[in-house]
């Protein structure tokens, strides 16, 4: 692999996107069912966003994980990437406003296949209170020509940014943007304002970042930016 591609799997916002849970909202919800390509590395992330006004430290355990023979593929949450899918973890602090996430990440290689994994998720402050995140990641080979046929309609410049980033789009559709870190946080996020729309990266630390676009379809693109003051 000579690069990496983060995706973040996104349901655009309705009244039953969200799932609640103790002191948190899941986003986009507690299930993500997406397709991956070959020989890419992709992140499908699920966030607890923080809702309650003070620290909270949400602790996750394994339910169950199906992982094609040969396909790389490994858990992330707020603090760490894992080697594998360890079977329980306890998150970094998640202060208010802010937000603790579990990722998958996959690369099925070339290999055909659906990968099945489940966590349960829940605050320590109220444990018998748990959520169920569910991930369906497959893989055909057919993944990538989709992806590079949608993405013709947008253009993200410059790849090497100082104070700010352009989007534009072709499309006369509503497209969300999401400005995801390397670890698949989402630092920015917010709708075109078309043809063209502004994003500030002036206050983000220096390093790699990417750009996700969505239009009312669910199909996507997304970029690699590198932020340097």
């Amino acid at each position: 692999m000579t690069k990496l591609k983060m995706v973040l799997a996104v349901t655009f916002v309705t009244a039953g996107t969200f799932a609640f849970g103790q002191g948190y909202v899941l986003s986009p919800g507690d299930s993500l069912v997406d397709v991956t390509p070959f020989n890419d590395l992709n992140h499908f992330t699920i966030q607890q966003n923080n809702i309650s006004g003070m620290p909270i430290i949400l602790s996750w355990q394994q339910v169950a994980l199906n992982i094609p023979s040969g396909w790389t593929a490994y858990l992330c949450d707020n603090g760490n990437c894992f080697t594998g899918f360890p079977q329980s973890g306890t998150m970094d602090t998640v202060f208010a406003g802010d937000y603790g996430m579990l990722s998958v990440a996959i690369d099925p290689i070339n290999i055909t296949g659906t990968a099945f994994v489940q966590y349960a998720v829940w605050d320590n402050a109220s444990p018998s209170q748990k959520d169920t995140l569910t991930w369906t990641i497959s893989a055909n080979g057919t993944a990538g020509l989709a992806q590079a046929e949608n993405a013709k309609p947008f253009t993200v410049f410059p790849s090497v940014a100082n104070t700010h980033i352009t989007l534009r789009s072709g499309r006369r559709e509503p497209v969300q943007y999401f400005l995801l870190d390397i670890s698949g946080k989402i630092v920015s996020n917010g709708s075109m304002q078309l043809p063209e729309t502004r994003v500030s990266v002036e206050t983000l630390p220096e390093g790699i970042y990417f750009i996700s676009l969505l239009d009312s379809n669910r199909n996507r693109f997304t970029e690699r930016i590198i932020v340097k003051h």
